[in-house]
C-alpha cells in the first residue's frame, strides 16, 4: 500500500491495521496521527480520518455491524466516525493518559478504551457517555477487549497482570498474575 508508511515527518510507523467484515478494506492507524482506509483491490488511500490534533493514532477498529470506525490517540481522545457519510459522530474525552486501544462490543453499541493513565473506559457510542471506569491497574493498561458475548472485558497492564471485570456492575471478577512483565494482550475463547 503506497503511502502506508510515507509519514512526511519521519515519525515512528504504523500502530495498527485491521481488515473490514467484507475484507475489501483495511483500517490502519499511523505515528502521524492518520487513520487511512485502504482499497484492498488496488492499494488506493480512500479516507484519510484526521481529529486527533497530529498526535500519534494508536489504534483504529470497524465496528462489528460496519457503521463505524474507531480511533484512539495519544492526544487522550478517542472518536467515532460513521462509515456511511464518512462524518465524525463522537469525540470521547475523560482519560488522563494516551489512549492505547478502542474496540467495540459485539453489538457495536458501546465502546472500550484502554489507556496509559492505568484505567480503561466504557462509553456508549450513541451518547459519549462515559458508562464504567475500570480502576485497579497500577500502570497502563495497554489493551482492553470484550467476551464473545460482551458481557465481560478484559484489560492488560504494563503492571504484569489482566484484569476481568463485568460489563453490568463494573466489577474485577478476577485478577490474573504470574507473568514476569508487560501484559500486552489477551483473547477469549469463542466458546
Amino acid at each position: 500500500f503506497e503511502g502506508a508508511n510515507d509519514l512526511g515527518r519521519g515519525v515512528g510507523g504504523l500502530y495498527s491495521a485491521v481488515f473490514s467484515r467484507d475484507a475489501s478494506r483495511v483500517l490502519t492507524a499511523s505515528a502521524d496521527g492518520v487513520a487511512r482506509v485502504w482499497m484492498v483491490a488496488d492499494g488506493t488511500c480512500e479516507w484519510r480520518l484526521v481529529a486527533h490534533d497530529d498526535a500519534y493514532m494508536r489504534s483504529a477498529q470497524f465496528s462489528p455491524s460496519g457503521t463505524w470506525i474507531a480511533t484512539a490517540s495519544a492526544d487522550t481522545t478517542a472518536t467515532v466516525w460513521r462509515i456511511e457519510d464518512r462524518q465524525l459522530e463522537r469525540v470521547f474525552k475523560g482519560h488522563k493518559g494516551w489512549i492505547n486501544t478502542g474496540v467495540f462490543s459485539p453489538d457495536s453499541e458501546l465502546l472500550l478504551t484502554a489507556s496509559a493513565d492505568s484505567t480503561a473506559r466504557l462509553w456508549s457510542v450513541r451518547t459519549g457517555k462515559c458508562i464504567w471506569v475500570f480502576a485497579g491497574h497500577t500502570y497502563y493498561v495497554r489493551s482492553a477487549i470484550f467476551s464473545p458475548d460482551g458481557a465481560r472485558v478484559m484489560t492488560c497492564s504494563s503492571d504484569w497482570t489482566a484484569k476481568l471485570w463485568s460489563v453490568g456492575s463494573g466489577e474485577c471478577e478476577r485478577t490474573f498474575s504470574g507473568h514476569s512483565y508487560w501484559v500486552n494482550s489477551a483473547a477469549f475463547s469463542p466458546d
